[in-house]
């Protein structure tokens, strides 16, 4: 018992002691940069430990966005410096990109061919583009950055074509793609030509007259739908179980025999 309280003084002690006159400890700290006298150190999140920055001027360093920073020689990710980067002009856009008087970056990676002059960061944070490109993460998705716009946070589309939030082309018919439906974790989308649920297209949907019963069932004029999937016989079964027939004086017919020895 007494081992145990020495201890949990002993911790209590430390993290109590002058930020100044310790190294960080992800146990009481936040990740990221820390300055300690002439050096200069990187946290990482719990359990992660710091790391000296070998050469880092402690004197003009600078903590930037997420784990971005740098000092009057260099810049940084992670506590790693980035070749090529222009100290001078660097500034981190948010904690994905940044970018210098030359060049763009994601993470510690030149994005090739970006303009830096043009370049910005997107409402959704992972997306940035220039005056002739949209960038997933650094990775080109549209050409067309004048019509490009974020539909919701996991859509975006341009003149040419709607985007899903990794970048997968969905649909392309931008100028007719709608969201159907997105409720219960089955978002439902359809344009002049596919019907999809949760970005599967539904062969053989049609899109004029397809419409959500109850997720995960939908139907169109012809058929019955679960998920993707089509209820073989079940249109045709549920017609019979409820269409009027004019041959017998407009009566509804019984469904006894027919929607259970077809579903």
């Amino acid at each position: 018992m007494q081992r145990k309280s020495i201890a949990a003084l002993c911790i209590v002690a430390f993290a109590i002691l002058p930020a100044c006159g310790r190294s960080p400890n992800s146990l009481f700290d936040k990740p990221g940069y820390y300055v300690r006298g002439n050096k200069v150190y990187y946290l990482d999140a719990f359990p992660g430990s710091a790391a000296e920055i070998a050469g880092a001027d402690a004197a003009t360093f600078q903590a930037l966005a997420g784990p971005y920073g740098k000092d009057r020689l260099r810049a940084y990710f992670h506590g790693g410096p980035i070749p090529g980067a222009d100290a001078a002009t660097f500034q981190a856009l948010n904690d994905r990109y940044a970018r210098d008087q030359r060049q763009v970056y994601t993470g510690a990676e030149v994005i090739a061919g970006a303009d830096a002059a043009s370049f910005r960061v997107l409402q959704r944070g992972n997306l940035g583009q220039d005056r002739g490109h949209v960038y997933l993460l650094g990775r080109p998705i549209s050409d067309d950055p004048a019509h490009f716009v974020l539909i919701d946070p996991d859509m975006s589309k341009d003149s040419h074509a709607v985007y899903s939030a990794t970048g997968q082309v969905l649909s392309d018919d931008p100028e007719h793609f709608v969201v159907i439906s997105n409720t219960n974790a089955y978002l439902y989308t359809k344009d002049s030509h596919t019907v999809a649920v949760n970005h599967a297209p539904i062969a053989g949907a049609n899109p004029t007259s397809f419409e959500v019963i109850r997720e995960p069932y939908a139907r169109d004029d012809r058929h019955l739908f679960y998920f993707t999937d089509e209820i073989a016989g079940a249109a045709r079964a549920l017609r019979q179980a409820v269409e009027i027939d004019p041959r017998r004086g407009g009566l509804v017919p019984s469904t006894k025999g027919v929607l259970g020895g077809s579903l």
